[in-house]
């Protein structure tokens, strides 16, 4: 029976360290886990109907969704906390804060699930993923974060104690997010990468709108009038 017991330890250690070398090459032959190649150049008008639009249909109808959410509850004010403290926020604000903290947990769930923050072959430990590099670069334009705040190529824990305590400065429509993506997209010639950009602003629209945040207004329109 100990032998038994043995092989099989044994023979889950081997699958098990099989797996990680499969993980590590895998990652090592992704471009998107790679460090940018430096050649990216705006997509061709041909090229643009080869990759998944973005901003896509789905992505234009949340935002579309989202404007005429926001549009519900100007004028609203409403309790969020900000590190440990609570504050009264505008709707507007407090919307672009909660936004920009789903954003940051869908771009990094990316990061994470697809180990592009780590580094092997091919990439060394100050080179950024592809992937991250252009995930980051949107998620920083929409957040506000300036350079002098925070480098791209920051730890995460570092970008998320940013996006808790940074009351926003500036404020955007859904109309107006879907041009930053745009904007940010134009390069970038790969649909799983542009897929993850849609998604990433879907989830944090879509879940901004459910927030219970919103459920309960300090103060409303109607009541300052």
């Amino acid at each position: 029976m100990k032998k038994i017991v043995g092989k099989v330890l044994c023979a889950s250690v081997v699958v098990g360290a099989m797996f990680i070398a499969i993980n590590e090459v895998s990652a090592a032959e992704d471009h998107l886990w790679l460090p940018a190649s430096g050649n990216e150049q705006m997509l061709t008008a041909q090229q643009y109907t080869f990759v998944e639009a973005a901003p896509n249909e789905e992505l234009v109808r949340v935002a579309a969704k989202y404007d005429q959410w926001l549009s519900s509850i100007r004028g609203n004010t409403y309790n969020v906390k900000i590190g440990g403290d609570w504050m009264e926020l505008k709707s507007s604000q407090a919307a672009m804060y909660k936004l920009n903290d789903l954003l940051d947990v869908r771009v990094h769930l990316y990061e994470w699930s697809h180990r592009y923050d780590h580094y092997g072959p091919g990439k060394t430990k100050d080179q950024m993923s592809y992937a991250n590099a252009e995930l980051r670069a949107m998620q920083f334009d929409i957040a506000d974060i300036k350079n002098k705040e925070l480098k791209l190529n920051a730890p995460h824990a570092e970008v998320r104690e940013v996006v808790r305590l940074k009351l926003p400065t500036r404020i955007y429509t859904g109309a107006e997010m879907l041009e930053i993506e745009a904007k940010h997209m134009a390069d970038v010639n790969d649909s799983e990468l542009r897929h993850y950009a849609n998604e990433a602003l879907i989830f944090a629209m879509e879940n901004t709108m459910k927030s219970e945040i919103f459920s309960t207004p300090v103060k409303t329109a109607k009541a300052k009038n």
